[in-house]
């Protein structure tokens, strides 16, 4: 599946934005279908440096990736992304800035301009592309304006310029500085006065050993802060960088590819590796975005300037007129074909090469054209392909295009939007007419949200956290009142495991959704964290914290909530009121995340699988594959959603719900599969067809949509077409 999409589609965003929002800046979404289908930016090089040309290539290939659809990307008329040396930069120093709306990507040297490859790459993680351990750009603009904005800096930032540190391989290995942002600047709306100030407080407490986390990332270098007037302020990393680990796409053997090239229907099936030679020029770059388009997953780096350490794994293209290109045409003449296999390599003109990678499934309208086009685009978009269709290809004749005639496109063939309460709506209906005293609500909501209800229902009322409730009830409710003590003991209840088809719960769940408390106790109370102890219990309130001072016990807390237990475990959303001493009302809540899952499973899912089986006759055997084009969640609503300041640590009811429904949604394809008919088992590698949750916290309502869409052939019935939602496929 297309990974990176996730991260890219989460939203749509115009462009008042910065390079943390590097390919929203770049692609569009014209249709509204979800999917990237435009560029408002086009790539200007000098063609004949191949250095800016295999840059261009990598940009390509990335952006390509992202998108849904073929997009020319020379078009005029368009912002532009320039690629260029710049001798101001220092030597192997790169440079991606946004200069009047234009993205400049620069370098002095050849060092330097192979570096600005290492943000593509890596976006939109600042270094390590794991999203479990890895920062992205996002991530550090919302921390750095969290900060300002809780010491009094109103100010919102956007990032404008990164400035990167070459390295001699990309496929080496790489610690300490190889590769490591030099400079992330910022611009800053207004007065840099308080930033100033502020800043120079964090540099005297630096100096003291205190509050080294503050605005330090481990991979940068230095930050900077400008403002419109070419003010600046800057602030230099506390201590060295961490060691940095090879990134996914790093550490290649260093040892030539062995065997044959593949045949070209399943060519960019494969992971590619493109080797430029003189004249590849701009076709190179067309062929790029399509070897990117058509990938289910990222390699790197993608361009190369001869085949030495090219991956093992690699299916190799060689574009241009240099040595390989050259001998290759000695040994076997070109019979007329765009594309030609080798012994070893696939061989692609430069003047062709773009008319190959823009066709998407007519390229064989004239007799000079080969018709592998026609197989290979079909193969690859999964396109049933009719037997006098094969018996002419296998012939490896040339001659009129058997799909003459024939339409594909897009088909939407589900597609359910559900519309429901929101929790703070079925709160205050469930409290309407209520006389009470006391009032508590467990909601699934931020905790600006939650405070901003309880200011509103006045002093009577608490709203807690029914996700991570544990961790937000000390973080809240707990902390402020234990400073100045020196030791805490948090007992957590077990509970009995839930179980779902063949996924269970752990025992010990309400202990892990603590994490990591006793990271921010200690970074809010000054505790050591060797002093913080959980202990797990088998019976009583399903938390209590006891705290020490000196020895004695000096307070204790109890949060006892309440809990769902089917299918797992978990603090129930719901609405509790005292009159006094006597309840008068508890009543449940169901949060947006349950409503979106409980449709997604009892009922798409089982219209997902009724799908399936009719489309394989009942036999839904892995060879089969894929079934759909793409499945479109959408998913909006008021979630936490926000990072801690504690290393790479994020609170995130959304992120966990993009993986429930990504993963559950495979694993729920995959106990479908049986083994295919000519007795080959279930291939460990599903591919039923991409599945692209666009998952967003958000406080504009609370929105759940679900899309399925299949390319296909449809024939026309004189001018009326089959299927209203039929979406013709654009050239």
């Amino acid at each position: 599946m297309k990974k990176f999409l996730f991260f890219i589609l989460l939203v749509s965003l115009a462009w008042a934005g910065g390079l943390e929002n590097f390919f929203n800046l770049i692609l569009k979404d014209k249709n509204g279908d979800g999917i990237f289908d435009s560029s408002a930016y086009s790539i200007v090089l000098d063609e004949n440096d191949l250095y800016q040309l295999e840059v261009a290539t990598e940009i390509a290939y990335r952006l390509g990736f992202e998108s849904g659809e073929y997009i020319q990307l020379f078009a005029p008329g368009k912002r532009k992304i320039i690629i260029k040396r710049n001798r101001n930069l220092p030597s192997g120093i790169g440079q991606i800035r946004i200069e009047k709306g234009n993205i400049y990507i620069e370098g002095n040297d050849n060092l330097g301009l192979l570096a600005t490859r290492e943000f593509l790459w890596r976006f939109p993680y600042i270094w390590k592309t794991s999203k479990y351990v890895g920062k992205t750009w996002e991530n550090v603009k919302y921390e750095i304006e969290n900060i300002f904005k809780n010491n009094n800096i109103k100010t919102s930032i956007e990032l404008v310029e990164v400035k990167i540190r070459g390295k001699s391989l990309p496929f080496s290995s790489t610690y300490l500085e190889k590769g490591e942002v030099v400079e992330a600047i910022f611009k800053v709306k207004g007065n840099l006065k308080k930033l100033k100030n502020f800043i120079k407080k964090i540099e005297e407490s630096r100096k003291k050993g205190e509050d080294s986390y503050i605005l330090n990332f481990p991979y940068i270098e230095k930050l900077i802060f400008v403002n419109d007037r070419g003010e600046k302020v800057v602030l230099k990393r506390w201590g060295g960088p961490e060691e940095f680990f090879r990134p996914s796409y790093g550490n290649f053997l260093k040892k030539k590819k062995k065997g044959k090239p593949p045949e070209v229907t399943k060519l960019l099936n494969s992971p590619i590796a493109i080797v430029l030679e003189k004249g590849a020029g701009k076709g190179a770059v067309a062929f790029a975005f399509r070897a990117g388009l058509e990938a289910t997953e990222a390699h790197f780096p993608v361009a190369f300037l001869s085949d030495n350490n090219i991956p093992p794994s690699r299916a190799v293209v060689v574009i241009g007129k240099g040595k390989l290109f050259e001998t290759h045409i000695l040994k076997e003449p070109s019979r007329g074909l765009c594309i030609e296999k080798g012994e070893k390599y696939w061989y692609l003109s430069p003047k062709c090469a773009g008319e190959f990678s823009e066709s998407f499934l007519f390229p064989a309208f004239n007799k000079d054209k080969n018709l592998y086009f026609s197989k290979f685009f079909l193969e690859k978009l999964r396109f049933w392909i009719p037997q006098e269709a094969q018996e002419v290809l296998a012939k490896g004749t040339t001659g009129e295009p058997y799909i003459a005639g024939k339409i594909y496109g897009k088909h939407l063939i589900y597609r359910k939007e559900i519309k429901a309460e929101t929790e703070v709506e079925q709160l205050k209906k469930a409290i309407s007419g209520i006389n009470y005293t006391k009032l508590i609500a467990y909601l699934s909501e931020p905790p600006e949200v939650r405070k901003s209800i309880e200011k509103e229902l006045g002093p009577r009322a608490k709203i807690r956290s029914s996700y991570k409730a544990g961790f937000f009830w000390i973080k809240e409710e707990v902390i402020p009142y234990i400073k100045g003590t020196d030791r805490i003991i948090i007992h957590v209840k077990k509970t009995v495991p839930g179980k779902f088809e063949e996924i269970s719960s752990s025992p010990d769940q309400f202990l892990y959704e603590l994490y990591p408390i006793d990271d921010v106790i200690s970074r809010e109370t000054k505790i050591p964290v060797k002093n913080i102890s959980f202990v797990l219990e088998e019976d009583g309130p399903l938390y209590r914290v006891e705290v020490f001072r000196k020895g004695e016990k000096f307070k204790e807390f109890i949060l006892d909530p309440p809990i769902v237990k089917s299918p797992f475990p978990r603090v129930e959303a719901r609405v509790l009121a005292w009159q006094r001493n006597k309840q008068v009302l508890s009543k449940r809540i169901k949060t947006e995340p349950e409503i979106a899952w409980e449709f997604y499973r009892e009922k798409f899912l089982p219209w997902l699988k009724k799908f399936i089986l009719k489309k394989t006759g009942g036999k839904p055997t892995w060879d089969k594959q894929p079934f759909f084009s793409y499945i479109e969640i959408n998913f909006q609503a008021s979630e936490p959603d926000f990072p801690l300041g504690i290393d790479y640590e994020i609170v995130s009811s959304t992120e966990a719900l993009h993986d429930e429904l990504y993963f559950y949604t495979l694993y729920y394809i995959s106990r479908l599969l049986k083994p295919a008919e000519d007795g080959g088992g279930i291939r460990a590698h599903l591919y039923p067809g991409a599945i692209i949750p666009l998952i967003r916290s958000s406080r504009q309502g609370f929105k759940f949509e679900i899309k399925v869409t299949i390319i296909e052939n449809l024939e026309f019935t004189g001018k009326k077409r089959l299927s209203q939602n039929f979406i013709p496929w654009e050239r």
